[in-house]
């Protein structure tokens, strides 16, 4: 809208709209999934099917990770027909770029990088399973402890609890620019494998872990709460 207000429509203006709202339309997307899917652990609505918790857990997720990644496809399409349409200037534009820096893969082959950047996308979504078994896990506990403690006690437990949350968050997002940095920075396959596949091994155990406690607390300590 608001290039068409100031007069600069382009053929690269829907990919340059599309690219700029991509991280708002992903952090919102989150939210709202995230949201919707912490409601059916304490709601009658889904609480009262008659499926053993386990399967209410990973059925949850799984469906948590459809919808976002259905967000993920629109995206793609929407970018798609955004190249699509400024193809002719974008080529133009990447020629003079690769033109005056030309791209040096060193001793790496095209295969070494498509590797790499096989297992970047699986780091980006054990993240991605990490934030959501995190944010159930401490939503769980929250619902535990607040059926049995007194009013004062169960606001500290909260914050506490989210104090923890926001210092992990920003510890794990801190390590995995550092990492990334690393990598990018001296590009060496070997290396860079093993820098990226210890964070993964670290954070599916600690998705592991997550899952089984939720899962507990599911059985034993959450109740539902009428709709």
């Amino acid at each position: 809208m608001w290039i068409l207000i100031t007069g600069t429509l382009s053929t690269t203006s829907l990919l340059q709209a599309v690219s700029s709202w991509a991280g708002v339309t992903y952090v919102v997307g989150f939210y709202l999934i995230a949201r919707r899917s912490e409601q059916a652990y304490t709601q009658d609505t889904f609480r009262l099917i008659p499926v053993e918790e386990t399967r209410l857990y990973l059925g949850n997720l799984l469906s948590s990770f459809v919808m976002f990644f259905y967000i993920v496809g629109v995206e793609v399409l929407l970018h798609l027909a955004g190249i699509g349409i400024g193809w002719n200037a974008l080529r133009k534009d990447m020629g003079s770029i690769f033109s005056a820096h030309p791209v040096d893969l060193g001793p790496n082959s095209p295969w070494d990088i498509a590797k790499v950047a096989m297992i970047i996308a699986l780091l980006l979504l054990v993240v991605l399973i990490l934030m959501w078994t995190t944010i159930t896990f401490v939503h769980l506990v929250v619902s535990a402890t607040s059926n049995f403690l007194p009013s004062a006690s169960k606001r500290l437990v909260n914050f506490v609890l989210y104090i923890v949350v926001i210092f992990l968050v920003v510890r794990v997002a801190a390590f995995l620019i550092v990492l990334f940095s690393k990598v990018t920075s001296s590009f060496s396959i070997g290396g860079g494998l093993m820098n990226l596949w210890l964070p993964i091994a670290g954070m599916v155990l600690v998705i592991v872990i997550e899952s089984a406690a939720s899962v507990f607390l599911l059985k034993k300590w959450v109740e539902t709460v009428p709709n």
